[in-house]
């Protein structure tokens, strides 16, 4: 039951970890678009 537990936990910081890599690969996205749009509307 111990090592079950301590399976889910390493689980649940493993989702954690994933969902927050998501995250910021998004927002680098998001930058990086606006950004390229600013470059190519300025032109």
């Amino acid at each position: 039951m111990r090592k079950y537990k301590k399976f889910i936990s390493y689980v649940l910081l493993a989702l954690a970890i994933i969902l927050l890599a998501i995250i910021v690969i998004f927002t680098i996205i998001v930058i990086f678009d606006m950004i390229i749009v600013k470059i190519y509307t300025g032109q």
